[in-house]
């Protein structure tokens, strides 16, 4: 299944400034900062310099557009990807719910396939679809995941129909491309197959 590790608020980071954080993420710099301590700590990062590229992924919900729904599979283009919800299911008078996240094994042609399990291509990359995991995410709880040896979606986020006004469902999500060999050896993290 790849690396995949669950942790709390202390999840994103930058090390080369800030300047590539839009607008309207200026007030989390500091977090950012501290969140990438915590997670170099995690991760058992020494001596190293590596590029982030943050941002704040928003799914806009209301009466008029009510679901976002069939997010394709992908993987994202680094090594690595981390990912924290910042925004409550609820807000003002209005909700969503929602938006877990999906991952499953990736598949590449140089390696034998696993028996019994059918194979997917979808665009540049081929997934066995059976061993989709799909995890929730908790306010201010988030995931690190690489994308070498996973796929991931977003699973339909809904909203609220009681509800009259606009909510927004956000994500700060942090990408890195350490090595592939510092990815494929990072301590503590889930490396079943889902087989």
């Amino acid at each position: 299944f790849g690396h995949f590790l669950r942790i709390g608020i202390f999840l994103i980071g930058v090390v080369k400034g800030s300047n590539n954080i839009c607008k309207e993420a200026k007030p989390l710099t500091q977090l950012v900062f501290e969140g990438f301590e915590k997670m170099a700590s995690i991760l058992h990062w020494r001596d190293m310099v590596l590029s982030l590229e943050p941002q704040i992924i928003c799914y806009p919900l209301e009466p008029h557009q009510n679901v976002v729904t069939n997010l394709p599979w992908h993987y994202d283009e680094c090594t690595l990807t981390m990912t924290v919800s910042i925004s409550p299911e609820t807000q003002g008078n209005s909700s969503y719910s929602g938006g877990n996240l999906s991952f499953a094994k990736r598949s590449y042609d140089n390696e034998p396939l696993i028996r019994r399990l059918e194979i997917t291509k979808f665009k540049n990359f081929m997934f066995y679809p059976k061993t989709e995991r799909v995890y929730p995410y908790v306010y201010n709880g988030g995931f690190i995941f690489d994308n070498i040896h996973t796929v991931h979606k977003v699973n339909d986020i809904l909203y609220n129909h009681t509800s009259t006004g606009r909510v927004e469902r956000r994500l700060f999500t942090v990408f890195a491309s350490p090595k592939v060999e510092l990815v494929n050896n990072l301590p503590n993290l889930v490396t079943d197959n889902l087989v």
